[in-house]
This record gives structure tokens, C-alpha cells and sequence, in this order.
């Protein structure tokens, strides 16, 4: 048996060097893709069909997550999720005619510019609205006694201002649009380089008709001195930009005797809003500390007397329940001659082989069914189900959210037990734990090679005093050996073993968005372990 020892101990090392180039694998996470209504029911068209008022023409948003940083810059988890659940959020919900989502490689300067310097001000009227959101790093130069601040792309170096989009680049954009009635800058970012623009007076209740004017206003997560907060597993993203969705889904529009409920959320009443969530936060959390500010962008001394603002969903359902036969779509109430028309599901980032099941009926994107309740569900191989229940309207369109996929972990507890108890880590690895198994891995290789070590010393130890029986010294030698073996022997097992309950009872499977996913599948003469990696 000792012979084979070397043999097994190199293959184990080979299963646990493969499985880990295969499961860190890097995943695309680059978009660059834009929405575009494709019928005639722009924004202005519904707004007016739910107030009666001819006020708007179109909605349009560029949507920017950076979240691959390296070098100077720290890569962030929240900026490319945030991005994407604003995107789903104005195409969904708030029925925005035209989103251009850019994220990591696929948002740099020369592009951001292209569309804010070009593409943007051709397209935008004098009665559309335009949303600017960013989420990423933010820094700040002194120039002087003045502040400005910065936010830095993926390729930014640490003072490479020139590769960094600057709040001068932000005064200009919005000067390129000054003719768009309302304008919203939305920085996810922490720096003080507003300085120069002027931060917006204590908010008062507007009645629609005076939000409904001129305005154009930026939004900051927070200052220089403060820090943005961001988690995956309690906020699926960002503090500020979870605090500013919920907030104008509803959430803003609770009712105060300074605000009442009146289904339509302001800038005002979300920023309020906004700081009511972060100190919540903060009272369970004392190390946070963030206070969003909100600054007037005005544009050849044109004050902006309106707000930018959004419908809760509420608002939109209760117009359903007028005089006139209305339903959804977009999220958004539209008139319905004759009979009821289908519902549309539709999808932009599910990934490759995923499968969509309406009941249990697999279906092909776009697919169209009538008004009703329906349990969707997004299935993969090697990936939990998502399940997506929703209540379909006439006419409406689903587009399917960008889901945080889980490993499936086959078989149960008992294959988890044999999986790691055959390759150390691999175990934790199939359950999306990759820290935790690269440190199994490392302490079992380095627990199996003191136990070799100590093996073969041994076994030259008991050599010699082979050689010479009578040598005491030999034999004090020797024995020490041999315990020194059995001990490094029973570590190298107790770190296996505990390798093998974790697995199998501790750890739990966590969210992963990306394609990697490694199978074991029983076979007619075996086990087979499948790995899918993209590259």
C-alpha cells in the first residue's frame, strides 16, 4: 500500500489544481445593451392618460455600473447589481421609452461621452425627461480652494483625471440637454466635488402642475468624508441605491402631514425617504455614516422650479379602477378596445441554456399568453430554480429580472460527504463557497505533505536501525519518527474529516452570478463529474 501513497497524494493534488482553474473561470459581466420602446405608447401618451394632463413626451436613461475595478481602485460587489436593478426597475415599472445600460469594460469615457455629448442631446425635446444613473467609485482633486470631484472608469489610474468623468463633464452634459424639462443626475459615489453647484433649499409639498415644470437636479450617495455601503447578502446591492428604488416604487410616498400620500413620489419626499432608511441602517450598524445630498443643476440661470418624479405602482394600479376599461403595460395603465389582448414575457440577460417554464410548460422568449396569474420559473443545470409568480395583465410586458443564480448541490448530504472526502474543498467549491474550499485545499495539502515528510522520514529512521538493531541512539531516533508520523498522520485525517462535515452539514449554499457550475451524475459504470466554465 505505502507504495501508492505518492501516486494518490499527486492525483488529489491534480483534482484540486483542475477543479479550481475550472471553477475561477472569469464571467462576463460587460453589458452594453439598450431598451427602446417599440410601440407608440411613450411615457408623455400614459402619463397624460392617468392625469389628463399633456405635460411630457418621452423618458430616457443611461444606466452605469462599475464594478471590476483593479490596481489603485478596489473592486466593488453592489455597482454592476445596482445597475442592473435600476435598469429592470425603469423598464418594468416606471416605463421609460429608452435605457442604454452600460457596465465594467463596456462603460468607458469615449462612449459615456459619445451618447451625453452626441447621440443624447439629438434625441432629447423640450418636453422629455432624461435619468443619469452611476454607481462605482468617486474621488475628488483640490484645485485650489476649490473641490472637484471625480468618478474613475475601470481604466482610471489614481490622478489620471483625464480617463475620470468630472463634475464639470456632469454641468456640461446637463447644459447639452438644458431644453429637456426634467433632468436627474444620480451618483452613487461618495466625494465633495460638487462644490459650485448649489444644494437644493428645504423641500416643500408640490402640487403636481408645479412638479411637473422645469427642473433639473443631482443626486449624491454621500460626501468625501463618508464611505458608501453596499452588501449582497442584506441589500442585494447598494444601502443608497436599495434606500432610492424602494423609495420611488412607493416606498417615499408613505404619507406625512408634511407629505401626503397622493401616489406620486418627488425628489423631496424621496430624499427624506432616503435618509429615514440610512439612519435605520445605521442604528443597527454604528459604522455607517452617509448622508445623500441633493443640488440644483441650473441651466443659464433657469431655476428649476419642478422636480423629477415618479408614479408609484399603487397609483398606476388604482387608475385601473376608473370609468374608462384600462390595463398595464410596462407597469403602466393604457386603454383596451374589443377584446383583451395577450401578455408578452421577455428577457435581456438570462444566460446561456436557461430554460423558461410557464406551469410546467417550457416556453421560448418572446412568448405571449392570456391575462392571468402564472408561477414562472428559470431553470439551469446545476442551479436552483427561480421562481418568478406574477399576475399578468392584458397587453403588458414582463421583462424577466436578472436573478442571482445558487448552486444545486446533487445528491444531498451524503454525495457532499463523498465529493470533498475525494478531493478536499470540492465540496465547498459545488456549493459556491470558493474561499472556504481554496482554504480546505490549502490546509490539507499542507497537512498531507508534513505527514509524507514525516513518512519517509520515518522509513529512513527505521532503514537504519535496521542496519544496526543494538544502536540505542538508532532506536530513540526511530521511535521518535514513528510519532511524528502517526501525529502528522491523525492531523492530516482530522483536517479531511472536518473538511468532509463541513461540506456535508455546515456550509450552505450562497447566490452566484456567474456561469461556473461543476455536477457529479451517477453513469451506468460510475460517477461522472461534470464542469461548465465559461471562457
Amino acid at each position: 500500500m505505502q507504495k501508492y501513497i505518492i501516486p494518490i497524494c499527486l492525483s488529489v493534488l491534480a483534482l484540486m489544481l483542475g477543479s479550481e482553474l475550472c471553477l475561477s473561470q472569469p464571467v462576463e459581466r460587460d453589458i452594453s445593451k439598450i431598451y427602446e420602446r417599440s410601440d407608440n405608447r411613450f411615457w408623455g401618451k400614459i402619463f397624460s392618460d392617468i392625469f389628463r394632463k399633456k405635460t411630457f413626451n418621452k423618458s430616457y436613461a443611461i444606466v452605469i455600473g462599475l464594478s471590476d475595478y483593479s490596481g489603485k481602485w478596489s473592486a466593488l460587489d453592489s455597482p454592476y447589481h445596482d445597475a442592473l436593478k435600476v435598469r429592470d426597475y425603469l423598464i418594468n415599472k416606471a416605463g421609460f421609452d429608452y435605457v442604454l445600460t452600460l457596465t465594467n469594460k463596456k462603460a468607458t469615457k469615449k462612449l459615456i461621452e459619445e451618447y451625453m455629448e452626441q447621440t443624447f442631446p439629438a434625441m432629447i425635446g423640450d418636453n422629455d425627461r432624461f435619468l443619469f444613473y452611476y454607481s462605482g467609485h468617486g474621488t475628488q482633486r483640490q484645485l485650489g480652494n476649490r473641490v472637484r470631484g471625480y468618478l474613475p472608469m475601470l481604466n482610471s489610474g489614481e490622478e489620471t483625471w483625464a480617463d475620470m468623468i468630472s463634475m464639470d463633464d456632469i454641468e456640461r452634459w446637463n447644459e447639452n440637454i438644458h431644453e429637456a424639462k426634467q433632468v436627474l443626475f444620480v451618483l452613487d459615489c461618495c466625494f465633495s466635488g460638487a462644490a459650485g453647484i448649489q444644494t437644493k433649499g428645504k423641500g416643500q409639498k408640490l402640487y403636481l402642475e408645479d412638479l411637473s415644470k422645469y427642473g433639473h437636479h443631482l443626486v449624491t450617495a454621500g460626501t468625501a468624508s463618508q464611505q458608501s455601503y453596499g452588501s449582497i447578502r442584506r441589500w442585494g446591492g447598494s444601502l443608497f441605491t436599495t434606500a432610492f428604488v424602494s423609495g420611488i416604487s412607493g416606498g417615499a410616498d408613505a404619507g406625512t402631514d408634511e407629505f401626503p400620500k397622493d401616489g406620486v413620489v418627488s425628489l423631496t419626499e424621496l430624499e427624506e425617504y432616503i435618509k429615514k432608511r440610512i439612519k435605520k441602517e445605521a442604528a443597527r450598524n454604528r459604522a455607517i455614516n452617509q448622508s445623500p445630498r441633493l443640488y440644483d443643476l441650473d441651466v443659464d440661470m433657469v431655476e428649476s422650479v419642478g422636480e423629477f418624479f415618479f408614479i408609484t405602482e399603487e397609483e398606476r394600479l388604482r387608475s385601473l379602477e376608473t370609468e374608462n376599461q384600462k390595463t398595464i403595460e410596462y407597469g403602466w395603465p393604457v386603454e383596451v378596445k374589443g377584446a383583451l389582448k395577450p401578455a408578452i414575457i421577455r428577457a435581456l440577460d438570462l444566460p446561456a441554456h436557461t430554460q423558461v417554464f410557464v406551469g410546467n410548460e417550457a416556453v421560448e422568449l418572446p412568448h405571449e399568453l392570456p391575462p392571468g396569474t402564472y408561477n414562472i420559473r428559470l431553470k439551469r443545470d446545476g442551479f436552483r430554480t427561480i421562481k418568478i409568480p406574477r399576475t399578468l395583465e392584458p397587453e403588458q410586458v414582463l421583462w424577466l429580472p436578472s436573478p442571482e443564480w445558487v448552486p444545486t448541490v446533487p445528491w444531498g448530504l451524503r454525495t457532499r460527504a463523498f465529493a470533498t472526502s475525494l478531493v478536499p474543498g470540492l465540496g465547498q467549491h459545488l456549493q459556491g463557497r470558493r474561499t472556504r474550499g481554496l482554504i480546505y485545499e490549502a490546509a490539507t495539502v499542507s497537512a498531507g505533505a508534513v505527514a509524507l515528510w514525516a513518512w519517509f522520514d520515518h522509513k529512513g529512521k527505521i532503514d537504519d536501525y535496521e542496519k544496526d538493531p543494538y544502536d540505542l541512539d538508532l532506536h530513540s531516533k526511530a521511535s521518535s519518527a514513528r510519532r511524528l508520523a502517526i501525529i502528522t498522520q491523525v492531523v492530516c485525517g482530522v483536517v479531511w474529516v472536518t473538511n468532509a462535515l463541513d461540506a456535508a452539514i455546515i456550509v450552505k449554499p450562497e447566490p452566484r452570478d456567474n456561469d461556473a457550475a461543476l455536477g457529479l451524475y451517477p453513469t451506468s459504470d460510475g460517477v461522472q463529474i461534470m464542469v461548465r466554465a465559461p471562457f
